[in-house]
């Protein structure tokens, strides 16, 4: 595996050996290398993430369950959020139906999931944002910088603009963008 020193940036090598349309387990792997925001040096943390969303719990959001929680992260305004599946509005259906496409084309032609990757960035951005912004009527935006590397070694740097619902602790969307849309 590559070792990269980046600071402020999450960077994420593709390999999946899965099948389009396996399960999440099925998948394959996607080795990380992640530097946590840090005002002195770059934090190093090398690992493996498998992913991390469940196609039992995926199933549960087909059929209409709205509030089912798929997971969740630690963020560092608003504390735990909550990825839920959602409705049209908001949430993992939301994500899907409207940014969808978005993700897929984020991953640079590697093989598998768009919703791992989009998990992992928007866990990432909220866990580690290189900026936050209070949008108004209970909502904050972050983003963190992610670098995308695929088996062919193509890199591909975005930044993901996640909206949270600060009363609700709730990922609003997600969606993959060159820079941020973390604005007022």
């Amino acid at each position: 595996m590559k070792r990269l020193i980046v600071a402020s940036v999450s960077v994420i090598s593709l390999m999946f050996a899965g099948a389009t349309g396996a399960s999440a387990s099925q998948a394959g792997n996607v080795s990380v290398d992640d530097a946590a925001n840090s005002s002195s040096k770059p934090v190093q943390v090398d690992g493996e993430i498998s992913p991390q969303l469940d196609p039992i719990v995926i199933a549960e959001c087909n059929v209409g369950l709205g509030e089912v929680v798929i997971d969740t992260a630690s963020s560092e305004e608003d504390g735990k959020v909550s990825l839920r599946c959602g409705d049209d509005k908001s949430g993992y259906v939301h994500i899907r139906k409207n940014h969808e496409n978005d993700w897929e084309k984020r991953k640079g032609g590697a093989e598998g999931l768009w919703d791992d990757l989009m998990w992992y960035s928007t866990k990432s951005a909220l866990e580690n944002p290189s900026f936050t912004l209070d949008m108004g009527s209970n909502k904050r935006c972050y983003t963190a910088p992610i670098v995308i590397e695929n088996s062919e070694g193509k890199k591909v740097t975005f930044h993901p603009t996640v909206l949270v619902s600060m009363n609700n602790k709730r990922v609003i969307t997600s969606y993959p963008t060159t820079e941020h849309e973390c604005v007022p």
